[in-house]
């Protein structure tokens, strides 16, 4: 499995209808924009572990289903599913160097949900499912890339404070500001 980052780009919503509607988009020329109505936020090689934490699931563009954040109360019983891709999540990626091998996009009611959802799932959630069964059996089979790394119970900080708590924080300020987000994974 190779290193890949994932990069996300909060943007106003009618940006991103501009970028859909003329399907052309230079994810490189955005993440280096100083346009200050975007803000940009980056998981770098962290995405794999934090995408399978809320959705029990890795990641997989060839999958024709969009996988769901998944929280459940004390009882164990479902309570809020919320794609994290959404029905016509693919742009192509228009820049000649290729580094952004899918491109994908959220409109604002979109990540206003995810919004609501991260807010729910608390980080005794996260670190419970750290510790999981299913997340261990996928490290072990080599699902996700630098798992090993991130089961450590040592690392757990590191991965909540520096990446996983700032990720929610990018999402909820997103939404309270009626954003649309882009996010590219290369």
């Amino acid at each position: 499995m190779s290193s890949r980052v994932m990069e996300l780009i909060a943007m106003p919503d009618e940006d991103l209808d501009f970028i859909v509607e003329d399907d052309v988009l230079f994810f490189n020329e955005l993440l280096e924009s100083e346009d200050e109505r975007c803000d940009i936020h980056s998981l770098e090689d962290t995405w794999a572990v934090i995408w399978f934490i809320l959705t029990d699931s890795s990641f997989d563009a060839n999958e024709s289903y969009a996988p769901s954040i998944k929280v459940y109360d004390e009882e164990g019983d479902f309570e809020i599913s919320t794609s994290f891709l959404s029905e016509s999540e693919f742009i192509e990626d228009q820049d000649d160097d290729g580094a952004w091998s899918e491109c994908y996009y959220l409109s604002a009611g979109e990540v206003l949900q995810i919004s609501r959802a991260l807010n729910v799932f608390s980080v005794e959630d996260f670190t419970k499912r750290l510790r999981s069964t299913i997340f261990k059996q996928a490290v072990s089979n080599k699902e996700i890339y630098r798992g090993v790394f991130w089961s450590k119970e040592e690392n757990y900080p590191l991965l909540i404070d520096s990446y996983y708590k700032p990720f929610v924080e990018f999402f909820s300020n997103a939404a309270s500001q009626g954003k649309a987000i882009i996010y590219g994974i290369g």
